[in-house]
């Protein structure tokens, strides 16, 4: 995959990868997946100094992917990678599209995923459980000009940034195929010369949960009932798509859907 683009592109390679061989006699038991698409992470800032510590959380994306076997032929299950993208990342990345800056960088960290939940349902990467480090995300975009909307120029500052992922617990059964993770995160601007390490809690999908005002726009007030995922036909709320075996809010900081329970991930 050619560096400086979204991983997310390559999501439906690990897909379609994991569709083959689907036809059996008896369901075999569920291998180490996760929810392909946007999650809702939830920062807790454990130290960090500058505009490092000011994060609160973010959509981050997530794939899984599987290797291809000795002939290239099929997917080797036993062979099992992940690649986690933050929207800051993702959003930089998208702002300086066409500027030929960050062409070379790997906005997403990458590396290995476990093959099998463990006993307690729960699959691991990012040196969690004895897995390898993951692949730091980095930028390194220089000062750019561009045009605003009304044709005039703007700079954008240059950015070094530096995202680590670390001790990734994701929990993976058929009722609920990685639809949760925790871990931790550094983030570091090296302009700045700050850092900042958090520990998280991610939910997928990432639900918006705004209360919408009389015009219709959403407000700053949280509303509980967009994250129902029943919904409800009758108020013109469409279901969640939130696993109903999970206690969720909104949020009044994020204005998203996050678990309001002990987070099944937690190793």
């Amino acid at each position: 995959m050619k560096k400086g683009h979204s991983f997310l592109a390559a999501a439906g390679l690990g897909l379609a990868l994991a569709s083959f061989g689907g036809a059996s006699c008896s369901q075999p038991p569920i291998q180490c997946v996760v929810g392909h698409g946007p999650f809702i992470a939830k920062y807790t800032l454990v130290e960090g100094t500058g505009s490092c510590a000011d994060l609160v959380g973010e959509e981050i994306g997530v794939a899984s992917f599987l290797a291809p076997n000795d002939d290239r032929t099929l997917a080797d299950y036993d062979k099992r990678s992940i690649a986690v993208q933050s929207d800051t990342f993702g959003g930089l990345i998208r702002e300086r599209e066409g500027l030929g800056a960050g062409e070379d960088d790997v906005p997403y960290a990458f590396g290995a995923y476990s093959t099998n939940p463990d006993e307690r349902d729960l699959c691991y990467a990012g040196g969690a459980s004895g897995t390898t480090a993951l692949a730091a995300a980095e930028l390194d975009l220089p000062e750019a000009e561009v045009m605003d909307s009304m044709g005039n120029p703007v700079t954008l500052p240059a950015k070094r940034l530096r995202q680590t992922w670390e001790n990734l617990s994701i929990y993976v059964t058929a009722a609920a195929p990685g639809t949760q993770m925790v871990g931790s995160m550094k983030y570091e601007d090296l302009v700045e010369g700050c850092s900042a390490t958090y520990t998280f809690v991610a939910l997928f999908p990432a639900v918006h949960c705004a209360k919408a005002g009389a015009d219709g726009k959403p407000t700053n007030e949280p509303d509980d009932a967009l994250c129902d995922p029943k919904g409800n036909s009758a108020e013109g709320r469409t279901p969640s798509g939130i696993n109903p075996d999970y206690r969720v809010k909104c949020d009044p900081t994020l204005l998203y859907c996050v678990l309001d329970e002990t987070p099944r991930a937690a190793p």
